[in-house]
């Protein structure tokens, strides 16, 4: 008879559980499972004292872009944690974008400090959510939000099947990015009411490659995609 043993299931990533997976705290003082790119750009582990811990600074001087993955560089093909949390600290119109596997193929989930709320097409690959102007003080703040129900509110009829990474543009701070399975898992801040701004169109455009899909991006200096 094969008295062979089967090798053992490998064991879930650090801070894993039913719950929740934390994808990165900066505690192991490194950047593994990060890509950054852009003009200038670099993304830095230290400790900083506001945090009793470290942090991630992300600097550059076009456009820098730092996209996490897991450690070994796959996507995190996350389908059943849909609440994405983190701490972000900025003074400028930082973005978070989240490309997501949905049932109508690839889509980008645009978080923005800085109004692009009017780019939202329905045929559009991208879906962007304003975010409190205010988070722009230079200091700390945690934002969850359900991914699942921000898409929706922008492209009705579009299911998420698997969150694969997150990517962070423009300079600021970064800690404690994880997913969550439901929004009772995280304080959810309330809907930010559309305010109407003037755009100053810029005639400078960006060009930049996105990592997951391998596709060229361009925008202009607001960040908004062109």
């Amino acid at each position: 008879p094969d008295e062979s043993i089967a090798d053992p299931l490998p064991p879930p990533p650090p801070g894993s559980s039913d719950d929740e997976t934390i994808y990165e705290d900066a505690e192991d003082g490194d950047t593994v499972g990060w890509n950054v790119s852009g003009t200038g750009a670099s993304l830095q582990n230290i400790y900083e004292d506001a945090k009793q811990g470290n942090v991630l600074v992300l600097s550059g001087t076009l456009a820098p872009i730092a996209e996490l993955k897991n450690k070994d560089g796959t996507n995190w093909a996350n389908s059943t944690q849909k609440v994405l949390s983190w701490d972000m600290n900025t003074k400028t119109n930082a973005q978070v974008k989240v490309p997501l596997e949905t049932d109508k193929g690839l889509k980008h989930l645009v978080y923005a400090t800085n109004d692009l709320t009017f780019s939202n097409t329905p045929d559009g690959n991208y879906a962007y959510i304003w975010l409190d102007p205010k988070l722009k003080d230079g200091n700390w703040h945690t934002i969850a939000r359900d991914l699942q129900a921000d898409l929706s509110s922008v492209k009705p009829g579009i299911t998420i099947n698997k969150v694969n990474a997150v990517q962070f543009w423009w300079p600021q701070k970064i800690d404690n990015i994880k997913l969550m399975k439901s929004s009772s898992n995280a304080t959810l801040p309330p809907p930010v009411p559309f305010e109407p701004q003037t755009v100053e169109i810029s005639k400078t455009i960006y060009h930049h490659t996105d990592h997951l899909s391998g596709s060229n991006i361009d925008t202009d200096e607001t960040g908004k995609v062109v």
